[in-house]
């Protein structure tokens, strides 16, 4: 078991790879990554039914921000017409390395907390009924104090939620195996499962996973650069290396994608 002095310092390393990852995918072109707009939909309505909304209409109160000419309102609930509305946007935002946070996720997330008053100014409704084409919203929109803690912190919470989709517990899918499991398919995952619990120093008992330690996964590719784990799981090795490079560069477009929330969320505080 690793000690808490170890657990730190791998926490350290993680963070040191996690930055080297960043400056290696800025000098290349990476697989993008992709957010729905379900998954974005399903944040808001969670962010807007807990207590963070309350807790930034007392901070605003309490620090005199209604006093300078702030607001801040009760988020309404979904209707027909925000329905509606929102079909008109992709089912999937890509995000690529290095671009601006997209007009269409900080829009899906604005139509879920604008009042009714502000979201019926700014979508223009035909006379003949629901609109045609989607409101489009800039990252400008995120200089409004309330608004913008409210859509990047739903950001936040999106991906946070798509981090934990690269993770996968090889110990839970060798306890899982069945009868019928071919025996180089459990074989490739045992062999998986060791050359992590190497790399992570940890025993049989302790879930090991894959995807979730930048710096355990990079370095488990090196070693499969040496260790091929026998004839019988080499095509299956070759598959893991190649997903395991696609879920680093995704994850690099997650990492960045968050440290501009994290810095757009600072300078909103400090403004």
């Amino acid at each position: 078991m690793l000690s808490t002095f170890e657990k730190i310092q791998r926490k350290h390393d993680d963070a040191i790879g996690m930055t080297r990852l960043l400056e290696k995918a800025r000098k290349r072109r990476i697989t993008p990554v992709v957010l729905t707009k379900n998954d974005i939909s399903k944040a808001c309505a969670h962010l807007a039914s807990s207590s963070y909304p309350s807790t930034i209409r007392t901070f605003m109160n309490q620090s005199g921000m209604i006093d300078e000419g702030w607001e801040n309102w009760e988020i309404p609930p979904m209707s027909d017409s925000r329905s509606k509305l929102l079909t008109l946007y992709s089912d999937e935002i890509l995000v690529p390395f290095g671009g601006a946070i997209s007009d269409e996720l900080i829009s899906i997330c604005c139509v879920h907390f604008l009042s009714d008053d502000i979201l019926s100014d700014l979508v223009d409704e035909p006379k003949s009924g629901a609109p045609t084409t989607a409101l489009l919203l800039g990252s400008e929109v995120l200089d409004d104090y309330f608004l913008g803690k409210l859509v990047l912190q739903t950001i936040l919470n999106v991906l946070k939620d798509k981090f934990t989709t690269y993770q996968v517990c090889s110990t839970d899918l060798l306890k899982s195996g069945s009868s019928e499991q071919q025996d180089h398919t459990r074989k490739f995952l045992k062999f998986i499962d060791d050359v992590y619990r190497s790399q992570q120093q940890s025993d049989n008992e302790s879930p090991c996973y894959w995807g979730k330690s930048v710096i355990d996964d990079v370095n488990v590719l090196l070693k499969l650069v040496t260790c091929e784990g026998g004839e019988d799981v080499a095509d299956l090795i070759q598959k893991f290396k190649c997903g395991m490079v696609i879920s680093l560069e995704e994850r690099s477009c997650l990492l960045e994608l968050k440290k501009k929330v994290l810095d757009m969320i600072v300078n909103l505080d400090d403004g």
